[in-house]
């Protein structure tokens, strides 16, 4: 065999590339994409102890709930939820993103001064 016929020309090589990536890309899965910004939290413990935490990039669909986001502070909720992302932010009560009573909370919104457990970019 020459060495022609050995190796894959350059003009060859191209297209295999561009399928390449574009499979890759569309293989990606949808729930695997964040939202875009951060969601600033209000965190307060049960012993009264406050902290301003931040979630950079959520992930979409994920529930996040304040014994992940700070799993230090013991009886902890949510006080504030502030949402400097591209996604809407739904906020529950509960610690499994499904409790009926939750806030929508559109991108550059924010709720305050009730105790939420958990939020889900949607």
């Amino acid at each position: 065999m020459d060495r022609a016929h050995a190796h894959l020309s350059t003009w060859a090589k191209a297209p295999l590339a561009a399928g390449a990536a574009l499979l890759l890309t569309l293989a990606v899965p949808t729930s695997a994409w964040a939202a875009n910004g951060t969601v600033s939290l209000t965190v307060v413990a049960a012993n009264g102890a406050t902290e301003q935490l931040n979630v950079t990039n959520p992930t979409d669909g994920h529930c996040y709930t304040v014994q992940e986001v700070a799993p230090h502070l013991a009886g902890a909720t949510f006080q504030a939820v502030t949402n400097n992302t591209d996604k809407v932010i739904d906020a529950y009560a509960n610690l499994t993103c499904s409790s009926f009573t939750h806030a929508a909370i559109r991108p550059g919104g924010s709720i305050s001064g009730i105790g939420l457990s958990s939020f889900r970019p949607s």
